[in-house]
């Protein structure tokens, strides 16, 4: 009989089917391995998988902005794309993992939309604030040729005076006209050219853009 609970507290798909884990325990009422103790060893599981995000992309604040965001069409303005830009880094880079999100601070050659540092304590009242992360944004009317140049140069700037205050390697960037996004990363031993992670995709909220940006912001989040 538990197993009917178990459709009530699980999606219908995850019942009876792979949840995608490497070692994945099929639950299929059918079988006679199917017991009670396998069951809470695969809700548990799932539970803890769904608090890391690893079976959702992102949540239905964010869904629900992207949303309005596009009601608006193509004349929005900028700052109208501040809320959702944010949540999306307040998503990959928690505070609980010592990230922390300025908003449009000054920086040696211009105002960025969004900077990431990594904040760690390294003694008494003394803190290492390196930047991980940059973000510049344009309205969707600048959906041309000129202004994805545009975008490009200003965000290789940030990461150039990024990668001067950091220790890190590398610093990544994200540029964004309106809902569409790339990503790129200034590395301190390369070139004057950023590398490019991802070329421009549509829509930054979408299931698809969220499997694109994971592996990318894996990689940032390894800089020691």
């Amino acid at each position: 009989m538990w197993h009917r609970l178990l459709d009530h507290i699980l999606p219908g798909e995850i019942v009876g089917k792979s949840t995608g884990f490497t070692e994945d325990i099929h639950l299929d009422p059918a079988q006679p391995s199917f017991g009670f103790l396998t069951g809470i060893r695969q809700l548990v599981r799932y539970l803890r998988a769904r608090e890391k995000n690893l079976l959702m992309p992102y949540d239905i604040g964010i869904k629900n902005e992207a949303a309005y965001i596009k009601s608006l069409g193509a004349n929005a303005l900028e700052d109208k794309f501040h809320g959702l830009y944010n949540a999306i880094l307040n998503h990959w880079f928690p505070s609980s993992e010592g990230y922390i999100i300025e908003a449009q601070v000054n920086v040696d050659g211009g105002i960025p939309e969004f900077v990431v540092r990594k904040v760690v304590s390294t003694g008494k009242n003394t803190f290492s604030r390196c930047p991980v992360h940059v973000t510049e944004l344009k309205r969707p009317s600048l959906w041309t040729e000129a202004g994805k140049v545009k975008v490009d140069r200003e965000l290789v700037g940030y990461q150039e005076t990024g990668l001067k205050e950091t220790t890190y390697s590398k610093i990544f960037g994200l540029a964004g006209i309106g809902s569409r996004w790339k990503m790129t990363a200034l590395i301190k031993s390369g070139g004057p050219d950023p590398d490019l992670l991802q070329d421009w995709r549509a829509d930054i909220a979408s299931d698809a853009s969220y499997s694109l940006m994971e592996p990318i912001v894996a990689q940032a989040k390894r800089l020691r």
